[in-house]
Parts: C-alpha cells; sequence; structure tokens
C-alpha cells in the first residue's frame, strides 16, 4: 500500500512541475505579446489541472491510511 501512496506522490509532484513550467510559458507568452505561444500555454495549464483532478479527487486522507494500517 505505501509503495501506492509513494507512486501516487511522485505523480502529483510531477504533475505540478508541469503546471509550473505551464505558468512560465504563459509569463513568457505574455511579454512577448505573442498570442499563439499565450494561448497554447494556457491550454497546456488547463490540461494539467484536468489531468490533476483525478489525482486530487481519488487521494485518500491520511486519516483513512492510518485507520487501514491499524486493521
Amino acid at each position: 500500500m505505501e509503495k501506492k501512496v509513494r507512486s501516487r506522490r511522485l505523480e502529483t509532484w510531477g504533475w505540478m512541475l508541469f503546471v509550473g513550467s505551464a505558468l512560465c510559458f504563459v509569463i513568457a507568452g505574455y511579454l512577448s505579446g505573442d498570442p499563439w505561444s499565450l494561448s497554447g500555454s494556457l491550454l497546456f495549464l488547463a490540461a494539467c489541472f484536468f489531468f490533476l483532478i483525478p489525482q486530487w479527487k481519488n487521494q485518500p486522507s491520511s486519516r483513512t491510511e492510518r485507520d487501514s494500517q491499524s486493521a
């Protein structure tokens, strides 16, 4: 069970890094005034959040993890 939790945590961190890079691309697109770059980076940012939603919804609470370990 701990392997699954660790894997999920690493996956979430990976997606957060993608979000960070998307934000950098959004800023670069905005500062350069390039509407195509800005649009593409905003779509990339939105896609990252769509992939993160199931991560957050299906994440067990720490209370549930403790209960299952003690049983």
